[in-house]
């Protein structure tokens, strides 16, 4: 499991992919908890993508999955950028700050009122 929203699953060795897919959608058909949790598989493969729908789990593009994790990647990154040039403003704020660590350990030490 990556996520609490996503899982990986490698199939046992002399197990096709297809084959475990098909076995997963089954079970999920059966799993009461459909009603609460999608299943999505990502395949090109168009037989596979009639059989999971068929399970009534959904499918995307292994295209299309790469373009939805290229896109949160992104927004992920744009998101980070923004946190970093908020830090750095607010770090600016106090004078403080704009010494070097030594100088702000010395004035922490008098700050708590202990001598070297």
């Amino acid at each position: 499991m990556i996520t609490r929203s996503l899982c990986v699953c490698y199939t046992e060795p002399r197990q096709t992919a297809d084959s475990y897919i098909e076995k997963m959608c089954a079970d999920f058909r059966q799993d009461s908890r459909k009603f609460s949790q999608r299943i999505i598989v990502a395949t090109s493969d168009r037989a596979q993508q009639l059989t999971v729908g068929g399970y009534g789990a959904e499918w995307i593009s292994a295209q299309r999955l790469w373009v939805e994790v290229e896109l949160t990647t992104e927004q992920i990154r744009r998101k980070q950028r923004t946190l970093k040039k908020q830090e750095r403003a607010s770090s600016k704020r106090f004078l403080a700050n704009a010494l070097d660590p030594v100088a702000q350990a010395r004035l922490a030490k008098l700050r708590l009122g202990q001598t070297d």
